[in-house]
């Protein structure tokens, strides 16, 4: 934590405010994609639909990482 206030001018609410601000988003679209996944299972009974649509989404998170990690 020293490190970035330094980096951001000694200043503490600076600090925070750019941790929030780089934190907050990644969180948000986390909570957006587990509440989306959470709706398109409120009419799943079966449970091999459930595992079909949550292997989809596990694909799906799996191929994101995997083209992040290519672009590094």
């Amino acid at each position: 934590m020293p490190v970035v206030l330094y980096a951001l001018g000694d200043s503490p609410l600076v600090a925070v405010l750019a941790i929030a601000a780089i934190v907050v988003p990644v969180l948000l679209r986390q909570l957006l994609l587990f509440l989306g996944f959470r709706w398109a299972l409120r009419g799943a009974r079966q449970d091999a639909s459930r595992v079909s649509l949550f292997t989809t989404y596990s694909a799906a998170l799996t191929a994101r990482r995997a083209r992040r990690a290519r672009r590094r």
